[in-house]
């Protein structure tokens, strides 16, 4: 499967639903985008902290004498706050992404648009599905959804299931910009 494009992704959704529409894709999908920098960013910092601390604290004793008091306790508790608070922040930010892109498809299938439409603070993923289990035109997608749903419940989301995307628009049976647009929600997953 190629790459996912954001661009054409706006477009599609700005030549379906508008501008404004647009605009809710973008903020949501930038939003998945910088949680997933975030987790790698907090990520790669507990591995620098951790490598520091050995070569600077651990090459010539084992972690209990960290603990016999004076500096090496001292750095020893400080090290264990920094790396606590990093590995915290990427956990949180991965545990976000599932709730933010269900926040992206429910706005690039435009279902805040129609009579489909959750709640603001119920916009999760199983209430997204819901609603595009109630919608003709992306009910298909549903299986792709519920599949990384019960992934991401680890650590991520994986769809093992996204060549089904790969399928002509004549094999989805929809017509127009509403084809993509589908593709494009499946993408985004």
């Amino acid at each position: 499967m190629e790459p996912w494009n954001h661009n054409d992704t706006y477009g599609l959704v700005r030549n379906a639903f508008g501008q404004k529409q647009e605009r809710l894709v973008r903020s949501s999908t930038q939003s998945v985008l910088d949680r997933q920098a975030f987790a790698r960013y907090h990520f790669r910092e507990v591995l620098r902290l951790s490598n520091t601390f050995e070569r600077q604290h651990l090459k010539s004793c084992s972690m209990i004498h960290t603990y016999d008091g004076g500096p090496k306790r001292e750095a020893f508790e400080n090290y264990i706050i920094k790396i606590g608070a990093h590995a915290t922040a990427a956990v949180q930010s991965i545990h976000a992404i599932p709730d933010i892109l269900a926040h992206a498809i429910y706005f690039a299938c435009g279902l805040n648009l129609g009579e489909n439409k959750i709640e603001e603070h119920k916009i999760a993923l199983p209430a997204v599905i819901g609603a595009l289990k109630k919608d003709s035109t992306f009910k298909r997608i549903c299986p792709l959804l519920i599949n990384a749903l019960m992934e991401s419940h680890g650590s991520h989301i994986q769809l093992e299931q996204a060549s089904q995307c790969n399928s002509s628009p004549t094999e989805r049976g929809l017509d127009g910009q509403t084809k993509e647009i589908q593709r494009i929600a499946i993408l985004v997953i």
